[in-house]
């Protein structure tokens, strides 16, 4: 389905976030005589008030009254069977409204895939005009389409959210990676895995889709699609990055020179393994970013023997933590900063493999008092660490929040 296929349709977007105030521009231009109502469950204020909406806990009672239901991703709502053929998403119209000619790359993993998109879309992007970076990683898809070109590359980051309801794949899809997460989501990690598959069930023959060679379910979900399949492998993770995005240049017919100079010149993401300086003797380390274990363990493995305060805890997800605690025993760290609600449980996940050798611990919720106390107790020369190993919602409205109270708390020492 197009989006001007919408037009003169009665129309409900579902929710009402930055995506779905994204659709309703995007409804304006391209089916300017469609009938909008928007449902969200909180209060919407700030909309032309000419256009209906349904707020409050029985928001989505009346859904099944309308032509097509376009569903935002951060909404949890399953329809229905009556209802699910109503259903599409913003990513779905974008996809399948874009112009023949035009290049979608679609970067997924449970981790990783920011930071690879972005790498891909600074290597194209360095080689020739008219790359945009979209999804999950900032601006919205549907923003895009006015300026659409046949000779356009869109690179984009989907999350499993943006997956779940899709039934068009981009013709190059990227897989970086897969474990268990985000089941308060999707109610399974068989659901989870499932809506990752979307990224390539749905290819054609003529479509590429490049897998983590490393990763068994990557290469479960790559042999999915009827399209290329062709694996990368790395090292480490953010050796991994560099290869997905190596071989999706080298894809594209980029020379290897200049994918290697702009590998050297990409910028690092916020709060990924984000060195914030040394202060006080010690390195500041801000991997917030870091909401699994496996994101911790690949931290812990890149900065290899370095880390002397390590601080982890955040919302329970009811993760594995026996792996992370090894590791970091292994690490012979010296301090652990524990947040709630995951900090303890990763602290007797520690006691009980017996360490030979004695761990300072540290429970707090405060950011400041966390790091004032690495202050005092990290060794000279060596790094605290903040890779949570766990999401933030507990305590802070995203990782980035949550990374940001990091850094104004390191800088407070300075001052």
């Amino acid at each position: 389905m197009k989006i001007t296929d919408l037009n003169g349709k009665n129309v409900c977007i579902l929710g009402f976030g930055r995506e779905g105030r994204a659709t309703l521009t995007a409804l304006k231009h391209f089916a300017p005589n469609s009938r909008i109502t928007i449902a969200d469950r909180n209060p919407i204020s700030d909309i032309d008030p000419t256009i209906p909406s349904q707020t409050g806990p029985n928001y989505v009672d009346d859904l099944p009254s309308y032509d097509i239901i376009i569903k935002s991703p951060g909404v949890i709502w399953q329809p229905p069977p009556a209802v699910a053929a109503k259903v599409t998403n913003a990513t779905e119209l974008f996809l399948n409204s874009l112009p023949t000619g035009a290049i979608t790359i679609g970067i997924t993993g449970t981790k990783g895939k920011s930071s690879t998109a972005s790498l891909i879309y600074h290597i194209i992007l360095s080689h020739r005009s008219h790359t945009y970076l979209a999804g999950n990683i900032g601006q919205p898809m549907l923003d895009l389409l006015p300026n659409a070109k046949p000779n356009s590359v869109y690179v984009l980051e989907l999350s499993s959210a943006q997956l779940a309801d899709l039934t068009t794949s981009p013709q190059i899809a990227v897989v970086t990676s897969f474990f268990p997460d985000h089941a308060d989501y999707h109610g399974s990690l068989e659901n989870y895995f499932e809506a990752k598959t979307h990224i390539a069930r749905y290819q054609t023959t003529n479509d590429v889709i490049f897998f983590n060679g490393d990763s068994q379910d990557c290469r479960r979900l790559a042999k999915l699609s009827p399209g290329k399949q062709l694996g990368f492998s790395g090292d480490s993770a953010a050796h991994s990055n560099i290869a997905a995005a190596r071989a999706v240049a080298t894809y594209l017919g980029i020379p290897d020179a200049a994918i290697d100079t702009a590998i050297t010149t990409a910028p690092n993401l916020p709060h990924r393994q984000q060195s914030l300086g040394i202060h006080h003797g010690i390195e500041w380390v801000d991997d917030s970013a870091a909401t699994t274990p496996q994101s911790t363990l690949a931290a812990l493995s890149a900065l290899a023997g370095r880390v002397d305060t390590l601080i982890v805890g955040g919302l329970d997800r009811n993760y594995d933590f026996t792996e992370l605690a090894s590791q970091i025993v292994a690490s012979k760290i010296s301090n652990l900063i524990i947040f709630p609600d995951t900090g303890p449980d990763i602290q007797r996940a520690i006691e009980s493999l017996q360490p030979s050798r004695s761990l300072q611990y540290f429970e707090t919720s405060a950011m400041t008092e966390a790091v004032v106390y690495a202050a005092k107790h990290t060794a000279e020369g060596k790094i605290c660490l903040l890779s949570s190993g766990a999401p933030s919602y507990n305590l802070y409205k995203n990782f980035d929040e949550r990374g940001d109270a990091f850094g104004q708390a390191v800088a407070t020492l300075e001052n």
